[in-house]
């Protein structure tokens, strides 16, 4: 694969059975979702499926030779918790919580953060807390990109570098442009409260969720590969009728592997995606009930 494994020296990863069952990866898909998200205030089973995908895309991201679409968490209220998410995917992926990014404000700053990011082999990257329309055909380009090329500060000559990294966004009540909402999935959260970070963590089912996971960063790294292997060893069924365009493997991958450890409802909020988050259908529908109204045959 290329891939040199140092795993850090506290990382202790149960043994992986090597043919694991489908009800093995049923039975890892429910550990992992009743001990990490359970608390977490999901709209539907359809959020909680996109969110479990959310965190396989990390760990799976070797077998995908394509490219993969940025998560959206949205929420109506802010400390409903999409950032302890994305936390906890970096933690479980990485052994450490990501850097969260604020968006740019122009295209050109876009550029500059990718290309840096980029060099720097970033593996996770997180847009957080957006608070306005997110339009930057910068960011479009490179979700669907698997090299990306930008020139050289002050200098004419141009440089290449791979694109191989997993997407985040979060934002309260999040309106997309241009291309996004085709390269986007989502995961929508409501805690249906005024206040939803008044909510007392005694009664979670792990009130220091972090540090738990952190301690049990092997067992939930063990389920998520059970899952994967699974499906591998399965024949790599097809688990997902969905299609995103450009990200069919992503899709294949990921939704093969919800699909065998029993998770349903993954891509099942595409047409709500695309409905209430993209900022240019109303505008277009408007047109053609115009239209329709002036010119449509009776």
């Amino acid at each position: 694969t290329g891939l040199f494994y140092a795993p850090m020296t506290a990382l202790a990863i149960p043994e992986i059975p090597e043919i694991p069952s489908q009800n093995d990866a049923m039975e890892a898909a429910k550990f992992f979702m009743k001990e990490v998200l359970h608390d977490f205030p999901f709209l539907d089973e359809i959020a909680k499926a996109n969110a479990v995908a959310a965190f396989l895309t990390t760990i799976v991201r070797p077998m995908i030779t394509g490219q993969v679409p940025i998560a959206l968490i949205d929420k109506p209220a802010p400390g409903t918790g999409a950032s302890k998410i994305l936390e906890l995917i970096s933690i479980i992926a990485t052994g450490k919580a990501m850097a969260a990014l604020s968006p740019p404000e122009n295209e050109d700053e876009w550029r500059k953060l990718i290309t840096g990011l980029l060099r720097d082999g970033t593996h996770i990257i997180c847009i957080d807390n957006i608070d306005a329309d997110l339009n930057a055909s910068t960011l479009s380009r490179a979700l669907t990109s698997s090299i990306w090329k930008d020139r050289t500060l002050g200098k004419t000559d141009a440089i290449e570098y791979p694109q191989r990294a997993c997407w985040y966004a979060t934002g309260n009540s999040i309106v997309l442009g241009g291309d996004l909402p085709r390269r986007a999935y989502l995961i929508q959260m409501d805690a249906k409260m005024a206040r939803p970070w008044e909510r007392d963590p005694t009664k979670f089912r792990h009130p220091k969720l972090n540090q738990w996971v952190e301690e049990n960063r092997g067992s939930l790294l063990a389920a998520l590969l059970i899952m994967a292997r699974a499906w591998a060893i399965a024949g790599r069924p097809n688990g997902c009728k969905a299609t995103i365009g450009g990200f069919e493997e992503w899709v294949e991958v990921v939704g093969g592997i919800l699909g065998c450890s029993g998770v349903k409802g993954f891509l099942g909020n595409l047409n709500r995606l695309y409905e209430d988050l993209d900022n240019s259908t109303d505008e277009w529908q408007d047109f053609f009930a115009a239209w329709h109204a002036d010119h449509g045959l009776s």
